[in-house]
């Protein structure tokens, strides 16, 4: 035989139908904290560490991008690499340095327009 109080409990919880909690450990970042980082993913495309120094919070890297890949209304996608410099560009960037490098006064017509 069951102690009432069990019984009396039983029927509470179910009528109350209580949430379970979730599994795993606490979240790092608060609702708010989010909301700021998809605030300034919003603004413009940026690298994770540009989002971290925008947004100021003191969290990974890695945390952020976790919160960036949570979310279904965000793609994260990672930047597209640069193509390296061949080597006629390196000798036309070469022959422009040469052919310029006596230049004083042209360059702060230049710089300074």
């Amino acid at each position: 035989m069951r102690h009432h109080c069990t019984i009396d409990n039983y029927f509470k919880t179910k009528n109350n139908q209580r949430k379970k909690r979730k599994p795993g450990p606490k979240a790092k970042l608060k609702p708010s904290e989010k909301s700021r980082i998809f605030r300034e993913i919003n603004k413009e495309r940026k690298t994770i560490s540009k989002i971290k120094s925008a947004v100021e919070l003191n969290f990974s890297r890695e945390t952020i991008r976790r919160v960036i890949q949570s979310s279904s209304n965000v793609i994260f996608t990672k930047f597209p690499r640069k193509p390296p410099l061949t080597k006629t560009i390196k000798l036309k960037r070469l022959q422009f340095a040469e052919s310029h490098q006596g230049w004083n006064e042209e360059w702060q017509s230049i710089v300074w327009k």
